[in-house]
């Protein structure tokens, strides 16, 4: 994905800012990237209850002047389309559908190892998965961030295998072509009596 601003790396994280999104962990991770690269943005689409806290730490250095608030948008393919990598750094998720549009739009990500994420993205991108444990966490995802701002090489590679994985296993068809396999193979084994 270009970047929207020549020389500069732009990251977006989307989602409700509370607590178990982490987006102070994010900013801690920033914070130790801005010491090695400076010309790395973050993008915040999203809005909620820790968004003043969140806008208080932003303002501080070194990240004042690095984090953007944009609140909740809609819709988003277009600033997918703006951005040059996603983060999520939540203690929590689920299937984030945030996630397969990101990747959809070609974007790599640098992620808390969380929920499905794992299993949502392709094996190359599991390399900058960051585990949530031993205190360590906000520093890995520096890391992480650091790898994709400075190897455009890398950003491209893992963009396109993003998007083959959605092309793969998360299109309409793909998914009703799933569920239609697991029927199909439920109604040959035959159904239990009570169904």
């Amino acid at each position: 994905s270009p970047a929207s601003r020549a020389g500069v790396f732009e990251v977006c994280v989307v989602g409700h800012l509370r607590e178990v999104k982490n987006v102070s962990r994010l900013l801690g991770a920033l914070a130790r990237v801005l010491l090695r690269h400076d010309n790395v943005h973050l993008l915040l689409l999203g809005d909620g209850p820790q968004r003043q806290m969140l806008e208080e730490r932003a303002a501080e250095s070194p990240l004042g002047g690095h984090v953007h608030f944009a609140g909740h948008q809609s819709p988003l393919g277009p600033w997918y389309r703006s951005m040059d990598a996603f983060a999520i750094s939540s203690d929590s998720e689920q299937m984030p559908i945030a996630l397969i549009e990101e990747m959809a739009s070609g974007l790599p990500v640098a992620s808390t190892d969380v929920g499905d994420v794992r299993l949502v993205l392709p094996e190359p991108q599991h390399t900058l998965l960051v585990p949530v444990r031993g205190g360590t966490t906000a520093e890995r995802l520096a890391i992480a961030l650091g790898r994709l701002a400075t190897d455009t090489e890398l950003r491209r590679t893992l963009g396109a295998a993003n998007r083959e994985r959605v092309a793969e296993h998360y299109t309409l068809e793909g998914m009703v072509s799933a569920h239609r396999a697991q029927w199909d193979g439920a109604l040959a084994r035959g159904l239990p009596a009570s169904v």
